[in-house]
């Protein structure tokens, strides 16, 4: 115990914090962990490796971290991107799957959220 301690810089309170913090994007990845035992068992792996570089591409871009509302899964080479974000989400979202290697094409489904603008009426 003594020797972990030392190479690992970081108290139980301290991990406790960062995995409340991160509980989101935690259970993302352990459902994600838990759909693709099934598909890497039914032979999708290029698939299943290009959905987790997506994720990560997704976790390490600050935009979309933390983003609520965003659904990745990629099925045949097409990531398909689902949810409701805003538009400054959405631009990042897509421009982190459009560079994914592993996907061929990016279906956008996501709904924008935010503020629109009023259209004003002619006089």
């Amino acid at each position: 115990m003594g020797i972990a301690r030392r190479l690992l810089p970081f108290s139980r309170i301290g991990m406790a914090t960062w995995a409340w913090k991160n509980r989101t994007e935690l259970g993302r990845w352990g459902r994600f962990a838990a759909r693709s035992t099934t598909r890497l068992a039914d032979g999708e792996r290029p698939d299943v490796a290009a959905e987790a570089r997506l994720r990560l591409g997704l976790s390490r871009d600050k935009r979309t971290r933390n983003a609520p509302d965003l659904h990745v899964q990629v099925i045949n080479g097409i990531a398909t991107l689902s949810g409701r974000a805003t538009a400054e989400v959405q631009g990042a979202a897509l421009r982190v799957a459009e560079r994914t290697a592993g996907v061929r094409r990016v279906r956008n489904q996501m709904e924008r959220t935010g503020p629109r603008r009023r259209m004003r009426r002619a006089a």
